[in-house]
C-alpha cells in the first residue's frame, strides 16, 4: 500500500509540474511584443496618423460645405426666377408698350426698343426722315378711333382684357415645358426650376381681317425682369416702317365693322400690330 501511495504522489507531482509548465509558455505566447521604436519614431508615427485623420476631416468638411454651397446657390437662383404670374404680367406689359408705340407719331423708336437686344443691334439707327407715310396713317387712325369710341387710343389699363381669350399665353420654349398662361401653378420643371417661365408664347388666332400671330417674349433681365420680343430676322428698320404702316392702314379703313365692345376693338388693333412686327402675312 505504501509503495503505490507513493506512486500516485510521485504521478501527481509530475502531472502538477507538466501542468504548471504548458501553463508558462501559453502565457508567454499572449505576452505583447516589445515596441521596439526609439521615441522619435514614436512622435512622427503618431504625427502622420493625426495628419491623416485630420485631412479626412478636412476633406470631408470640404465636400459637405461644396454640397451645401451647391444646394444655397441652386435655391438662390430659382428664388431669383420670375414666377408664372410674373412672366405673364410682364409680357402683357410689354405687348401693351409695344402696340401703344406703334400707333404714336414718330413712335417706330419705341416699338423697336421692346425688342430683344440682339434684334435691336441688327436693326440699328432708324430714318426718321422716311416716315410721312407712317405718320399719316397714325394720325389718321387715332382720329378715327376717338370719333368711334369718344377715347384716346390706350390699353395700358386694361391689358388683362385685350390680352384674354381668345389670346393663348405659354409658359416656356421648349416641348414639354411650355404650360398655359390660365395656371395657376407656377410653371416649373421637376416642381423646382422657374427658369422656364424666362420665355412666354403668345398666340392669335386670326380674326377681324389680321392673319394668325405667334410671337416669342424673352426675358432678358438680370436683376429686374425685362421681357423683350424676339422678332424675325428678316425684319429691318424699312420692312418695320412699311409693314406697320400697311397694318394700320388696313384695320383704319375697316372703322365701319369696328365692334361696339372696346376691349375686342383694342385686341384687333393689337394682333394687327404685331403681325407687322413680326413679319407674319
Amino acid at each position: 500500500m505504501k509503495k503505490t501511495a507513493l506512486i500516485t504522489v510521485t504521478s501527481l507531482a509530475i502531472g502538477t509540474a507538466g501542468f504548471m509548465g504548458c501553463s508558462k509558455t501559453d502565457t508567454a505566447s499572449d505576452t505583447p511584443k516589445t515596441d521596439t521604436r526609439t521615441a522619435g519614431e514614436k512622435t512622427s508615427d503618431a504625427l502622420t496618423n493625426a495628419g491623416q485623420k485630420t485631412g479626412e476631416a478636412v476633406g470631408n468638411a470640404v465636400d459637405r460645405t461644396k454640397e451645401t454651397a451647391q444646394s444655397m446657390g441652386q435655391k438662390m437662383s430659382n428664388a431669383m426666377q420670375p414666377s408664372a404670374d410674373t412672366a405673364m404680367n410682364k409680357t402683357r406689359d410689354t405687348l401693351t408698350a409695344t402696340v401703344e408705340a406703334a400707333v404714336s407719331k414718330d413712335g417706330l423708336g419705341d416699338v423697336v426698343d421692346t425688342f430683344t437686344k440682339a434684334d435691336r443691334d441688327r436693326i440699328g439707327k432708324l430714318d426718321k426722315s422716311s416716315w410721312a407715310d407712317y405718320n399719316m396713317a397714325v394720325d389718321k387712325f387715332r382720329a378715327d378711333w376717338k370719333a368711334k369710341y369718344n377715347e384716346d387710343f390706350k390699353i395700358s389699363d386694361k391689358e388683362q382684357l385685350v390680352f384674354a381669350a381668345p389670346v393663348k399665353m405659354e409658359m416656356g420654349g421648349n416641348p414639354g415645358e411650355a404650360r398655359m398662361a390660365s395656371d395657376k401653378v407656377d410653371a416649373t420643371v421637376n416642381g423646382k426650376d422657374k427658369s422656364v417661365n424666362n420665355m412666354t408664347t403668345v398666340m392669335f388666332p386670326a380674326s377681324g381681317g389680321a392673319p394668325a400671330v405667334k410671337l416669342s417674349v424673352r426675358n432678358e433681365g438680370t436683376v429686374m425682369n425685362s421681357y423683350k420680343i424676339d422678332v424675325p430676322d428678316t425684319l429691318d428698320g424699312n420692312k418695320l416702317r412699311d409693314n406697320l404702316a400697311k397694318h394700320i392702314g388696313e384695320v383704319d379703313g375697316m372703322k365701319d365693322q369696328w365692334p361696339s365692345d372696346k376691349n375686342e376693338a383694342y385686341r384687333i388693333v393689337s394682333q394687327h400690330i404685331l403681325a407687322a412686327i413680326t413679319d407674319t402675312h
